[in-house]
């Protein structure tokens, strides 16, 4: 055969072998010409398998401080905790609105004598708690002892009571003056600020002089 059939052979091949459509079967292969015009199959080198990732596992996220869940899902704020009024209520119930010349009592006024008599009613809490002590402690006393040192505890409560009242009443009657000098001096003690009453009390203090 001669070099120019031989050469117009393999060009014919070489055009064949193009219009051939790869098979399913060789999708992954690569095709390579030979100088044999024969051709050859080799395969693309393995992909390195990639494996899915894991998502982690996410545990469930607990309502956040002050939401509590309701059935469809969604969240919904919880009220704050607020202690019951009842006392203050209470003790601001015991506090008349009106004098005894039937004048309506400033509110700054009855929030005073509110914080009075809430720190009255504590220390006589505080008095109840300190006598229960005292009697568990006379309990294991000889019977004279006991009631020598119940006698002198009883006496010091009433010294002190009477100390108090004494007290009580020197602040009535301080107030009572206050009140009657600034209607003298023509003012209305219901529509006056705490450090307005004051400042005019001191000057009619001042005047005196």
């Amino acid at each position: 055969m001669s070099p120019t059939g031989d050469n117009s052979e393999l060009l014919a091949e070489i055009k064949a072998g193009k219009s051939l459509k790869p098979t399913p079967q060789s999708k992954g292969l690569t095709t390579v010409f030979s100088g044999s015009g024969q051709p050859a199959f080799q395969p693309d080198s393995p992909l390195p398998s990639v494996s899915p990732a894991l998502s982690p596992v996410q545990s469930p996220t607990p309502p956040a401080a002050g939401f509590q869940p309701l059935l469809n899902g969604s969240l919904v704020p919880v009220p704050p905790t607020t202690p019951a009024p009842g006392v203050q209520l209470d003790v601001e119930a015991l506090i008349p609105t009106h004098d005894e010349q039937g004048r309506p009592i400033p509110e700054w006024k009855r929030q005073v004598m509110v914080r009075k008599m809430q720190l009255k009613m504590q220390e006589e809490e505080e008095q109840r708690r300190k006598e229960e002590e005292e009697e568990a402690r006379l309990a294991s006393m000889p019977a004279w002892r006991r009631d020598l040192l119940r006698k002198k505890l009883e006496e010091e409560r009433e010294q002190k009571r009477k100390e108090e009242e004494r007290q009580k009443q020197e602040e009535l009657r301080r107030e009572k003056e206050q009140s009657e000098k600034l209607r003298t001096l023509g003012y209305d003690e219901s529509k006056l600020a705490p450090w307005q009453r004051q400042v005019i009390l001191k000057k009619g203090d001042i005047a005196k002089y």
